[in-house]
């Protein structure tokens, strides 16, 4: 369930403080200005414990968040439109999921991505356009320069495009033009956004999308400022509208070609180096082409050294766009280093130089190299990138935003969307802390003048876009917290009334959610390095939790799931579901002599595991289940996942599953279903076994920082203080928040 559609599901119920409050801790995360607005409104009115949620007006549920307008809006056509005429609504996600999907199946198809090994373009600019507005398609319909095929599974990926004439029509245009569209032709979407006006007061309610049908509302009804800004809710929506090739049409003219010298590229090339403005210090040692962020150097051998000009200049355009996430220019983290082996910072910084690489290349109009052209480099590159897009669907759009902005600002192209300008703004807040009995203080507000020039503060990991409210401060008992919103924002969108006792009704799932009670259960470990390297796992009636456990051949996972099964045997009944070493073997019993008291043999069940109907019933007898492990139970039972056949199906359970890890690093059953636990534990295997330990990567439930914790398993102890480097395919990333 979306944000919007959380904060829409409201309406009518009797809900809590608790649940008010929790809502808008989503919405500060998520930066959705329009809820946390309204919840503020809400909770700095009444002291009460419980409300009746009237919502005179819902939230748009393809409403963009602050987070995803930030991304998305500067590099996509704003349109006024009316609102009752508006074409399809889309929401982000499924911007981000076609366009992943895309490069996904585009690499996994073709091997590399269509302009690693040809791409031209196309135009004055080689960029596709549209042929009445000559604008080119820039960000999320960056797509356009490249023609999509399907394979044998009807999978769609990207080709080169072989454009004869670099246009998109509408299909109104392509009749305004008296052309006719030739049979047989496929449309192609192109992504906008529009902004919904939504007045709301007591007395007058007007909605549209339409800036002119806003302005006279405005004049004829003679509304000022204060209330505009008292009733006046504006936030974008995503649309699309569909478009077909030019050379897809009969009938169509087109300007003269102009002819141009073979040596125009390359000078324009230079120029665009020559127009950075403010750039680094450029040098010429050696024959390595790098940006050092240290020094803000960028160094590039001479152009003699490169096997064409072209190669030299798209090599320039790379690292000139590394330079660009410096502090002082576009200020992105630039800590990811080839060292750390394709981590998550690197593999975004190489792929935002290599795309912003790509735009200035073809504004120059030349051919694109990738930087490393190598086989090898190429299949690891882009093997490294599927892996990076299955764990976060927006990883692509937010490096080509990155990168449209980076090349921006090499070309002096800065200057916001006047839309975009003109609705975004930075407000700080100061918030109170709630106090369920106490009168909340009103909220003082200051208001900066809104800044066309903003610095991007990108985080690669997914968790430093909803993180918490990182930029909260205690002081004197007050939070202050910074959040970029949509201006204006409507003041009256909750009627929230408190509730008389007698008028309650005590059986409703309302009435119940907002008493729910406040004591925790929590799974007890017996012992105590074991249940402090786990932390403090929830017991939940209604819902399951999974343990992931992943590591190499002879790295001690079975040895450690023995472990974890004696602490917890001591509790509650465990089910060992051993399908990798068969229950009745020997080795089985040696590891059970060598790691079980009496107590927890008692309370330790290890079947025979054949069918999935074995484990359901094994699953059903016990609370905790150990899985060993997650492939054999897919070559049992196809498609098996986590999060449907375990966390979903069955309430109440812990599950630990073991992912067998092959010697190239990968998981064996995919990634994604050990990305789904709650917790994600890796095994560590040293040259001297007794030296191998388990860490955590993720856990929800570990108050301590985790590179402080690791637990030796020959030893069975826990080890406090900063554990050993690991190799990139032990790390693991969380999947894009998804909203609406």
């Amino acid at each position: 369930m979306t944000l919007a559609q959380e904060f829409n599901s409201l309406n009518g119920l009797i809900v809590s403080r608790k649940t008010l409050e929790d809502l808008l801790m989503k919405a500060e995360k998520e930066k959705h200005t329009v809820v946390s607005k309204r919840v503020i409104k809400v909770l700095q009115a009444f002291a009460d414990d419980t409300f009746l949620i009237e919502i005179n007006n819902l939230i748009e549920p393809y409403g963009l968040n602050g987070v995803d307008a930030e991304m998305l809006l500067p590099t996509l056509e704003y349109i006024s439109e009316n609102h009752n005429d508006g074409l399809n609504a889309v929401s982000p996600d499924e911007i981000y999921n076609y366009i992943t999907d895309l490069i996904i199946n585009t690499i996994k198809k073709v091997g590399h991505l269509p302009w690693q090994k040809e791409w031209r373009g196309s135009g004055a600019s080689n960029s596709v356009m549209n042929y009445v507005s000559k604008k080119e398609y820039t960000g999320a319909n960056f797509i356009l320069n490249f023609d999509i095929k399907f394979d044998e599974n009807k999978q769609p990926y990207l080709v080169p495009a072989d454009f004869i004439q670099p246009y998109y029509l509408t299909f109104n245009q392509i009749e305004e033009a008296k052309a006719k569209l030739k049979k047989g032709s496929k449309a192609r979407r192109v992504i906008y956004y529009t902004l919904i006006h939504d007045y709301h007061s007591e007395h007058l309610k007007f909605k549209t999308n339409d800036n002119k049908k806003f302005g006279d509302f405005v004049k004829s009804n003679g509304l000022t400022k204060e209330d505009l800004k008292k009733n006046l809710t504006k936030f974008p929506v995503l649309k699309y509208y569909n478009v077909f090739r030019a050379d897809d049409c009969e009938g169509l003219k087109f300007p003269a070609v102009k002819e141009r010298k073979i040596t125009n590229p390359i000078a324009e090339a230079q120029a665009i180096i020559d127009g950075f403005k403010n750039p680094p210090k450029y040098t010429n040692i050696g024959d390595r082409a790098y940006y050092r962020p240290s020094t803000d150097e960028l160094n590039m051998p001479t152009i003699e050294a490169f096997t064409s000009e072209a190669f030299y200049y798209s090599t320039f355009f790379h690292e000139a766009v590394h330079s660009t996430g410096a502090e002082h220019r576009l200020h992105r983290d630039m800590t990811g280093t080839r060292s750390g082996g394709g981590s998550g910072n690197y593999a975004f910084e190489e792929l935002i130089a290599e795309l912003g690489a790509v735009f200035l290349c073809s504004e120059s109009g030349i051919l694109f190299h990738t930087k490393e052209n190598s086989a090898k480099y190429l299949k690891s590159w882009n093997n490294h990138l599927i892996d990076e897009l299955n764990d976060d669907n927006r990883f692509f759009l937010k490096a080509s935003a990155q990168a449209q902005k980076a090349s921006n600002h090499i070309l002096g192209r800065e200057v916001a969307n006047a839309e975009t300008k003109e609705k975004v703004e930075e407000k700080t807040i100061e918030r109170p802390v709630i106090e369920p009995s106490a009168k909340v203080a009103p909220i003082k507000k200051a208001i900066v003048k809104p800044i066309v020039k903003r610095k991007a503060k990108q985080k690669i990991k997914q968790p430093d876009l909803f993180g918490g409210l990182s930029g909260a401060v205690k002081k004197n008992k007050q939070l202050v917290v910074k959040e970029t919103i949509v201006k204006p924002i409507k003041e009256k969108a909750i009627v929230a009334k408190p509730i008389a006792k007698e008028n309650v009704n005590r059986n409703s799932l309302a009435y119940k959610m907002a008493n729910k009670p406040t004591k925790v259960d929590y799974f007890k470990i017996e012992n105590k390095d074991i249940a402090e390297f786990l932390g403090e796992i929830e017991h939940k009636e209604k819902e399951s939790i999974v343990i992931s456990l992943t590591g190499g051949q002879g790295s001690m996972k079975t040895r450690m799931c023995f472990q974890f099964m004696n602490a917890l045997a001591q509790n509650y009944k465990v089910g060992h579901a051993s399908i990798e070493e068969h229950p009745e073997s020997s080795l089985y019993y040696s590891k059970a002599e060598e790691y079980l008291n009496a107590k927890a043999l008692q309370n330790i069940e290890a079947p025979e595991i054949k069918s999935v109907s074995d484990l359901d019933k094994l699953i059903r007898n016990n609370d905790i289940i150990i899985i060993d492990s997650f492939s054999k139970m897919q070559e049992m039972h196809k498609g098996f996942e986590v999060d449907k056949d375990l966390r979903k199906k069955y309430d109440g359970k812990l599950f630990i599953v073991i992912f067998q890890q092959t010697t190239d690093g990968k998981m064996r059953g995919g990634s994604k279903s050990q990305f789904d636990a709650d917790v994600v534990l890796f095994t560590e295997k040293k040259a001297d076994y007794r030296q191998n330990y388990i860490w955590a990567d993720k856990n929800r439930y570990q108050n301590k920082p985790l590179d402080t914790l690791k637990f030796n398993i020959f030893n069975k102890k826990l080890e406090r203080g900063e554990p050993e480097a690991v190799a990139e395919p032990l790390r693991t990333k969380k999947l894009s928040f998804t909203v609406n």
